[in-house]
């Protein structure tokens, strides 16, 4: 097995602390602990319809990310990213798929009228706007490279975390609800490999002089901003556990 660079030791002993926090965070730990099958049905629910649209531009972003990779000279990763872009492509339709079911599966348990539509109407989160603006600020920036950053973390959440949060929802919730979960399910396979991938590509951009102190700041401001939006999704899952409030909540 390859070691590591001593670069890319360093950018995990920066980051650790970042690591930590969103281990403690409240949104994570809904994820792999909530016990209560209502209340982790609407948090699944919240999550994947709100998941759409952190997807749907991730493709662009990363072909962007390369091609100004390119035009920095980081003409590896550049390559790289811009080949990596198209296996992320249409991930955002399985989470369509997904919330569909989920609503079905919602409204025949709880007698409910729910449809996507309504989940829509809560707009965009605050914390989705953070995560657009991330990635727009680090593709327009002198460090698109930085892009690395954010695939490494966000996919390596699926890696450290995917198999505990699928256990956690399939064993509250039931095995019938496997084909609500796709999305996250495929991702934790997918992201072994890609993980592995960003490593590469971390250390190729470590080994090209990158701002070390630039790839840490993005990394963890990526996962700050998710924690930030898994805590949110808790928040608006609790307005749709009571109805009487979901509509104050839409007001709001």
């Amino acid at each position: 097995m390859k070691k590591d660079s001593e670069d890319f030791k360093k950018y995990n002993q920066q980051i650790h602390s970042t690591r930590v926090s969103f281990l403690k965070s409240s949104g994570i730990n809904y994820f792999m602990t909530e016990s209560d099958p209502k209340k982790l049905h609407a948090f699944l629910l919240v999550w994947t319809a709100m998941s759409i649209q952190m997807t749907e531009r991730v493709e662009d972003w990363i072909k962007r990310a390369g091609e100004n990779c390119t035009n920095k000279n980081f003409t590896e990763v550049g390559e790289k990213l811009q080949y990596h872009s198209k296996q992320e492509a249409d991930h955002d339709k399985m989470l369509v798929t997904d919330v569909n079911f989920l609503i079905e599966k919602w409204n025949k348990v709880y007698n409910d009228t729910l449809t996507l539509n309504d989940l829509f109407k809560i707009g965009t989160l605050p914390e989705t706007q953070y995560y657009v603006d991330l990635h727009e600020n680090v593709i327009n920036s002198q460090h698109p490279y930085c892009q690395t950053a954010i695939e490494f973390e966000i996919e390596r959440i699926s890696v450290v975390y995917g198999p505990r949060m699928i256990d956690n929802l399939l064993f509250i919730l039931g095995d019938d609800f496997e084909p609500g979960i796709s999305f996250l399910a495929e991702h934790v396979l997918l992201d072994q490999g890609h993980t592995k991938f960003n490593i590469d590509l971390m250390e190729k951009c470590l080994a090209a002089k990158a701002s070390l102190s630039e790839m840490v700041k993005t990394g963890s401001d990526a996962l700050t901003i998710y924690a930030g939006f898994l805590n949110h999704c808790i928040k608006i899952s609790h307005s749709l556990l009571e109805r009487t409030q979901w509509n104050s909540h839409l007001a709001n």
